[in-house]
């Protein structure tokens, strides 16, 4: 399945967005130490280009400085990248105190959208530091990288971050309000699992870039991480799951693995659950099972697809090829969350890309398959209106054309000829099974070539057939039923497979036209009723029904 250029295209300007804004900030080195409490500062890093890392404490409190010793001339913004829920609180310059996080904004001190940042209110003296403290309490301990930039690069880079921002939330919400369409339409749960997943990852990306705070301006409690985040992460996984479930037929390509994953979405509602309870314990260890679930849950999502699509499901295919992008940069981010010193600060952003990618090559996906499934559904219809002896329509096929002939006004003058093999049942006996469905096919074979391709054609059970004509008169259709006779009569009176039965092989025919306010069942029973007076006859004839 190849992706569309115009696709391509936004997947190009959506990664040039997400390296753009730090390739072109104007950053100024910053050092650090870190002060606890009855200790002596401890230097953490030369050049805060690397993560500052505050996991061992609660609440830390950092020493800023600058590499050069010499504070650069301002406007300054100090930048905190990656802060997630924790607290952070700077001393300004002034000596004025500013406390805020990305879901609770300082309306005085902080400036722009996304990350936390400030406008220095001055620029500090030679030699001067400034502090930051994260206090980590009550939510997950998260590494931060702190950078110094100058005011005309940050609110250039805010610009970008915001376009950037909104278009990958845009993609993700427009392809979720697809799938709840197509859901509607055809009444499939993996669009509404597909669309919840959406949903509930948007939020979270949302959340985990301050995009809900701002420029949303949406209010959440100042304690804690707010409960829609892990709610939202519930729903994340289990709809992940479920629409993997349902989206690659792991109960067909991976029944095992099936399981596996559906013990993988128990643990993180677990999890979850005790991330909501009032016991500062279970909470703890609901928080600590979070990242390490979400870890080992993505490679064994893909695990899990690529082993559907070796057996044979084409769709987890589209699953990998959607979800790769997804689920390395969630893993990387939760690993550098965890303090792994991978120094690649870009992840976030990447998340956010990645969504919107896996957005679009999985609606793609996802119309394949409603298409397929359509097509499908379509055939299993047809199916299901054909006999597969003879390859005519059976009775409900009839029934459900003679119904669209009726709607579109073709059946007004209509003419039908009803025929039966005669002396079948003793043919059957003397020959066999075998021998009487091939007469069968080669009847109806005949009738194919002799009718139009407009007729509709039927076998109504055991050997009696039907066709009904489309604007034919009752002339020519007793023209057609004669002629369809003797060609039944020819075929089998040199045939050596029916030599020494006791009866020749030949058809009776009735043939009636329909009356004016006569309905189609009447028209039929007049055929039927011809036929069986062409029997009585003497068989091997047609026969004109009454009026």
């Amino acid at each position: 399945m190849s992706l569309p250029y115009s696709l391509l295209r936004w997947l190009c300007l959506i990664g040039l967005l997400t390296v753009m804004p730090s390739a072109w900030a104007t950053e100024y080195p910053l050092v650090a130490e870190v002060a606890t409490a009855g200790q002596p500062s401890q230097s953490l890093a030369t050049d805060l280009n690397h993560k500052v890392v505050s996991r061992q404490d609660p609440v830390a409190e950092y020493v800023l400085r600058t590499a050069q010793g010499q504070w650069p001339t301002g406007p300054l913004v100090l930048l905190v990248n990656d802060s997630g829920m924790q607290w952070l609180t700077l001393q300004m310059p002034s000596g004025k105190l500013s406390r805020t996080r990305m879901l609770n904004r300082h309306p005085l001190a902080e400036i722009g959208y996304g990350d936390v940042a400030w406008l220095l209110d001055s620029v500090p003296a030679a030699g001067e530091p400034i502090r930051l403290t994260v206090d980590a309490t009550d939510v997950t301990p998260a590494s931060i990288r702190v950078r110094l930039v100058d005011l005309t690069s940050y609110l250039r880079d805010n610009g970008l971050w915001m376009a950037y921002v909104s278009a990958c939330l845009a993609v993700m919400a427009a392809m979720a309000l697809i799938a709840l369409v197509f859901a509607l339409f055809l009444r499939d749960m993996t669009f509404v699992w597909y669309a919840v997943y959406l949903v509930a990852y948007g939020w979270i990306l949302a959340m985990q870039t301050g995009f809900l705070a701002a420029p949303l301006g949406l209010s959440f409690a100042s304690q804690g991480a707010p409960p829609s985040g892990r709610i939202a992460l519930v729903l994340a996984v289990v709809s992940a799951v479920l629409f993997l479930d349902r989206f690659a037929s792991l109960v067909q390509y991976a029944p095992r693995f099936r399981r596996v994953l559906m013990v993988f979405a128990a643990a993180m509602v677990v999890a979850a659950l005790l991330g909501l309870l009032p016991w500062a314990d279970a909470r703890g260890v609901g928080r600590a099972l979070v990242n390490p679930l979400l870890v080992i849950g993505g490679p064994l999502l893909l695990l899990v697809a690529l082993w559907a699509g070796l057996r044979g499901s084409k769709y987890a295919w589209v699953f990998v090829l959607g979800w790769t992008p997804l689920l390395t940069a969630t893993v990387l981010s939760s690993l550098q969350g965890e303090g792994a010193p991978l120094h690649w600060y870009w992840w976030d952003e990447v998340q956010l890309a990645a969504g919107a990618f896996e957005a679009l090559v999985l609606s793609i996906g996802l119309a394949q398959r409603a298409a397929d499934t359509r097509k499908a559904h379509a055939q299993a219809l047809r199916l299901a209106e054909i006999d597969p002896l003879t390859g005519l329509l059976n009775r409900r096929g009839w029934d459900n054309r003679m119904a669209v002939l009726e709607r579109d006004g073709q059946a007004a003058t209509l003419a039908m000829i009803f025929l039966d093999i005669d002396y079948f049942k003793s043919l059957n006996d003397e020959r066999g099974h075998a021998a009487g469905d091939q007469i069968l096919q080669i009847i109806a074979s005949l009738m194919r070539e002799e009718l139009r391709d407009l007729d509709v054609l039927a076998r109504m059970g055991g050997e009696e057939m039907v066709a009904a004509l489309p604007g034919c008169s009752i002339r020519v259709a007793l023209f057609i039923a004669e002629r369809l006779r003797q060609r039944i009569e020819q075929r089998f009176v040199d045939d050596t497979a029916l030599s020494g039965i006791r009866h020749p092989l030949t058809a009776s025919f009735g043939v009636a036209q329909r009356l004016p306010l006569e309905s189609l069942s009447q028209l039929m029973r007049r055929a039927d009723q011809a036929m069986y007076a062409a029997k009585a006859q003497g068989r091997n004839r047609v026969c004109e029904a009454a009026e």
